[in-house]
């Protein structure tokens, strides 16, 4: 049997929030919209008398706020960082759960997903596994799996699926024809052929499959260059100073609204990735000083 890899995500209650007596729950989460509706529906049809106040924070950015003064008008944190509890832990800002906790496990393996003492506990894991059908490893003359270390064995990597690897010849024949169909020469520059964006909107782009830059492009809609899909090209430069300060720089691929083609920020890194600039990330109030055009709170009544 395969183990599973497990991940898990947290809540905990700020210290002094005053749940039992709030009329509204302001309630600091990093999970996405779709999910936390689902939740917050399901909440106030138990609880009619109290309202949910939502408010959307990356792990890294809550941290940052819940270390303030102003973060004891937040009562309820949801989200998967267990850094981020241990840190507000360490700085008192956390109150004890009073529940019966009989039962639950504090350890998954060797991971710690609640803390002994009560101060936040995991409300749910995701498990992951790996299937697969006996009789077809056996015809293709594979070893069954017992963990995933197995799968790092020299048959598996050579003859994953029983499929044997391409002859390289073939490979470099059909990279000629698909770089002359493109290109238009063997040796043509590789920003006129890969190519980063949206929308007819696109920038030439390095990187390429299994590089440190690591970009998966494909040819769309009969373009005559590829258009980068996928990839693992999001890097941040994190630096500890002497002083103790940390100093960050990096970029998005296309912008931090990235899923909204109306927001003026869906692709407005998108440029400045594919020419490899990088910024800081405005954690800090320092950083923002000029920047901020509004502040909102969203909130809901669902």
């Amino acid at each position: 049997m395969i183990k599973n890899l497990l991940t898990c995500t947290l809540a905990c209650l700020l210290l002094l929030s005053g749940v039992a007596k709030a009329v509204t729950l302001n309630v600091m989460t990093s999970y996405p919209q779709p999910v936390v509706m689902v939740m917050q529906q399901a909440f106030e049809e138990a609880h009619p008398d109290i309202e949910l106040n939502i408010l959307w924070r990356r792990p890294h950015d809550a941290l940052s706020l819940l270390l303030q003064e102003e973060s004891a008008d937040v009562d309820v944190i949801w989200m998967p960082s267990v850094r981020t509890f241990l840190s507000l832990k360490a700085h008192e800002k956390l109150a004890q759960l009073k529940l019966n906790r009989e039962g639950l496990p504090i350890l998954l393996g060797e991971t710690a997903i609640s803390d002994p003492q009560g101060y936040f506990i995991a409300t749910e894991i995701a498990g992951y596994g790996l299937f697969f059908e006996p009789e077809k490893l056996k015809q293709a003359g594979l070893v069954v799996p017992n963990q995933w270390q197995d799968l790092l064995a020299a048959e598996w990597q050579a003859e994953s699926g029983g499929n044997n690897n391409p002859e390289p010849a073939d490979v470099l024949d059909d990279c000629i024809d698909q770089t002359l169909e493109i290109g238009g020469q063997l040796d043509p520059k590789w920003g006129e052929v890969n190519r980063h964006g949206r929308s007819g909107t696109l920038w030439p782009v390095a990187g390429g499959p299994d590089t440190l830059r690591a970009i998966y492009s494909r040819r769309l809609d009969g373009d005559d260059y590829l258009t980068a899909v996928a990839g693992d090209g999001l890097y941040y430069i994190i630096r500890w100073m002497p002083s103790g300060e940390q100093r960050l720089l990096g970029t998005h691929q296309y912008g931090n609204d990235m899923t909204n083609a109306d927001s003026p920020h869906y692709l407005d890194q998108a440029e400045d990735y594919a020419n490899e600039v990088l910024h800081e990330p405005l954690y800090t109030k320092e950083s923002r000083q000029g920047r901020i055009e509004r502040r909102y709170t969203v909130s809901s009544t669902l």
